[in-house]
């Protein structure tokens, strides 16, 4: 069993899709799997997808019809088996090459459920990066706060609070029994997923590495399309946990 598996799902995204694998196949330790999760892409993703998976062993491929983030998300998690999964998104990568070394080193020490990171949000179109939606993690108080309560109540009282599921590192068996999975048809599934999964009471650590950097803006992507499902489906959520 390897120690980590990430999952990318995968959507018209040929343009940076090798980027995004490219970046985890330059982690400095070789104990991960990739999922790539080809969620009926219309243009040459499957291509690619089979390419990587032809080249490298620990690369594995998946042609599905086209379900969705979230399904794509739930499909690469039942399909993993790591000690930890990861979500990457497939027009996002890993700018840091050590970011699994520092986690393997936090795990071999103190073996948490999951491990927190920061992401570096940046425009599609002009590589700036977005300052004021980036932070770097007070470690040294977050990892001494004993609950994990305490832990949440500093990180949204700082505006710190991660709820993409792209800056955690969970452990898989930790989704998969107390099925944290995605909800399927909804924009903005991190937010439901979130307050799911923090009902729980688990070990988080937080590290201070920047590795994941979020394309944004990107033309067609869903974070840069704002209707009205999004504003239904946030109100189903709020109405959803608030009962």
């Amino acid at each position: 069993m390897k120690r980590f598996s990430v999952v990318i799902p995968i959507y018209k995204v040929e343009k940076y899709l090798r980027q995004c694998i490219d970046s985890v196949l330059a982690q400095t330790i070789t104990d991960y799997e990739i999922i790539l999760v080809d969620d009926g892409s219309p243009d040459n993703c499957g291509k690619i997808c089979d390419e990587y998976a032809e080249k490298y062993e620990n690369v594995y491929a998946y042609h599905k019809e086209n379900g969705g983030l979230s399904d794509s998300r739930n499909f690469g998690t039942l399909k993993a088996t790591g000690e930890y999964i990861l979500y990457l998104d497939s027009d996002d990568y890993y700018g840091n090459n050590d970011l699994f070394l520092e986690m393997e080193k936090v795990i071999k020490e103190k073996n948490p459920t999951a491990i927190a990171f920061p992401m570096t949000s940046f425009s599609a179109e002009t590589g700036e990066v977005y300052k004021k939606n980036n932070h770097i993690y007070d470690v040294e108080h977050l990892n001494n706060l004993p609950y994990l309560k305490e832990k949440l109540e500093y990180l949204i009282q700082n505006n710190q609070l991660m709820i993409s599921a792209c800056g955690y590192a969970f452990k898989r068996e930790f989704i998969t029994e107390n099925e944290l999975f995605f909800e399927k048809g909804l924009l903005g599934e991190d937010i439901e997923r979130s307050m799911r999964l923090f009902l729980n009471e688990f070990e988080l650590w937080f590290l201070n590495v920047p590795a994941y950097f979020a394309r944004r803006g990107r033309v067609g992507s869903i974070t840069s399309t704002i209707g009205e499902k999004n504003v239904k489906d946030l109100y189903y959520t709020v109405s959803k946990h608030s009962q």
